[in-house]
């Protein structure tokens, strides 16, 4: 009994001897990281709370235990500190629409050479086609008393358009294989002003994206990303726009207004785009649009 009681003491005393080690090995740690975070990152010269600094579980409790907050106390961050605050160990929040244009760079400041043809957007015929199907569509219900749901009608409309920029009339996976053949027989797509091909064509023939990243699944799985944030984002955008320029007469009426010149012979005569980047009461219904509809709410990050 003596030597059992003897070894369960050596036991318990190792046992708490680990404890204590592995106690004193986290305090250590964290009192390491924190000093880190605080003094030595590349970060600590930002101002902020401290806490936010040393731990993103401030944002986790903001986030996690009242409902998603965190963005509001953000705010509220930038009313003391100023337009730079960090908000974690890790991230900056900038709230200076001056630094945009230094935050969100273009091709001059960084690598875009591969994107140039596709940042120039889908040739515009192709909307047009799109669009005279669409008007053709709802003229035909004209006088039937059908009501029409503008997401439904919306968001057809932008899977068409979609689908044609990153697939062609194919189906994704089999315009991302018949990219592929073409490159083996040496054919590559055109990327003319009027025709610039699929996207999965242009990234398969003509990027710089390494061949190890362009396997088949895992291009098919970026179509369906594309093909899913390029349909409901902008049908949401159009239903939404659509619907307060019908709900307000004053605006229905300008907008119409402006429009009766350039579209007087639609669909056989056509606007150019020009002429609609021409018609500043357009240009602000479409900005307007797009700044009271907020599909995703999220800060759009940047690493550097």
């Amino acid at each position: 009994m003596a030597l059992e009681g003897t070894v369960n003491l050596l036991l318990w005393s190792a046992v708490v001897k680990l404890l204590v080690i592995s106690i004193a090995s986290i305090v250590v740690y964290t009192a390491a990281l924190s000093l880190y975070r605080l003094v030595f990152s590349p970060l600590a010269g930002f101002p902020g709370p401290k806490i936010a600094a040393v731990t993103g579980w401030y944002e986790f409790y903001h986030d996690v235990f009242h409902s998603g907050t965190y963005i509001f106390r953000v705010e509220e961050m930038h009313q003391r500190y100023g337009p730079v605050v960090r908000v974690n160990p890790h991230e900056l929040s900038i709230n200076d629409p001056d630094f945009y244009n230094e935050l969100y760079v273009g091709g001059s400041k960084r690598r875009t050479d591969s994107y140039s043809h596709f940042a120039q957007g889908l040739g515009f015929e192709v909307l047009q086609d799109t669009v005279v199907k669409l008007m053709k569509r709802l003229e035909a219900l004209k006088g039937t008393s059908t009501i029409l749901r503008l997401d439904h009608v919306f968001n057809a409309f932008t899977g068409s358009v979609i689908s044609r920029l990153c697939c062609g009339a194919e189906l994704a996976t089999d315009n991302i294989l018949q990219a592929k053949r073409d490159k083996e027989t040496h054919i590559t797509t055109g990327l003319s002003e009027d025709d610039r091909g699929s996207l999965f064509h242009y990234i398969v023939s003509s990027s710089s994206m390494p061949v190890s990243e362009q396997s088949t699944e895992r291009l098919a799985k970026e179509a369906q990303v594309l093909l899913g944030a390029g349909t409901a984002s902008t049908a949401r955008t159009l239903d939404v726009t659509v619907y307060y320029i019908l709900a307000n007469q004053h605006v229905r009426a300008r907008i119409m207004e402006e429009l009766a010149a350039p579209m007087s012979n639609f669909p056989d005569v056509i606007p150019s785009l020009a002429t609609l980047r021409s018609s500043p009461y357009l240009q602000a219904v479409i900005k307007e649009g797009l700044r009271y509809v907020s599909d995703v709410c999220a800060s759009w990050g940047r690493l550097t």
